[in-house]
């Protein structure tokens, strides 16, 4: 069974979450950006390269849930460049890919 098979569990930690999430944002093709989280790009001046970094790189601390949709969510976050921390929430289907719902400095400036 590989990781990305546990997605289907009731219960996710957030370690296994991390795993699979940074598993499936290797490929930047199976990480598809929501009209909104493009919007929240723009006006935070965060970067597709940033958003990847945070998917690949960073943690996801909390519990992860379901959404609307019966699909997971968590919320990854990394100590960006600068000092800053930032979050990108993504839903995690349950074959592959990623969508990023929206992404946001944890830091208000």
């Amino acid at each position: 069974m590989t990781r990305t098979a546990n997605v289907a569990a009731l219960r996710w930690s957030a370690a296994a979450a991390t795993r699979v999430i940074r598993e499936r944002a290797a490929d930047s093709n199976k990480v598809t950006v929501t009209d909104h989280a493009q919007q929240r790009m723009e006006e935070r001046g965060i970067t597709l390269d940033d958003v990847l970094g945070i998917l690949r790189q960073g943690h996801v601390y909390l519990t992860p849930r379901k959404n609307e949709r019966s699909e997971w969510q968590a919320e990854m976050e990394r100590r960006m460049p600068g000092g800053r921390d930032a979050a990108v929430v993504t839903v995690v289907p349950r074959r592959s890919g990623l969508i990023v719902r929206t992404v946001m400095w944890r830091d208000e400036r």
